[in-house]
């Protein structure tokens, strides 16, 4: 499977809490998440340090608390983004980890462990690492059983 098929059927499955997902399905729409919201987060600090680094020094204090001000502004635009964009996926990331937690024979509830502190969410990361189990419990999926 590749990297955009996976993520497509991210968001294709979007509240889709029945069947199974792949390893690879899993993990590349995760990956593509993570560099979205990198990103995004580049984007944040470059703005916000930048606008702490440039400010002109030839006008008055106004003027360089105005331009602080426009510089403050852009990057709460971008923090508004990355917040909407971790609002839209959140249900699809619960979706496809419940998925996930189906191709290795488990239950969806697993999840719930996540909320153990501490080692909840790595007894989790490690039930969705696990390999694909063939059980017909939760659907067969006979498309890619690979990985």
């Amino acid at each position: 499977m590749n990297i955009f098929r996976a993520y497509k059927l991210f968001w294709k499955n979007y509240a889709n809490f029945h069947g199974r997902a792949s390893r690879s399905e899993y993990w590349l729409s995760m990956l593509v998440n993570m560099i979205i919201m990198g990103v995004l987060m580049i984007i944040f600090f470059t703005i916000l340090f930048s606008s702490l680094l440039t400010v002109p020094y030839t006008g008055t204090e106004a003027e360089a608390l105005a331009w602080v001000g426009s510089m403050a502004t852009s990057s709460l635009v971008v923090i508004g983004i990355y917040s909407l964009f971790a609002l839209a996926a959140l249900v699809p990331v619960l979706s496809s980890s419940v998925r996930r937690l189906h191709d290795t024979g488990k239950s969806g509830h697993f999840m719930w462990l996540g909320l153990i502190p501490w080692v909840g969410s790595i007894i989790v990361i490690v039930f969705l690492a696990m390999p694909s189990v063939r059980t017909d419990k939760y659907g067969f999926q006979d498309e890619e059983f690979d990985i």
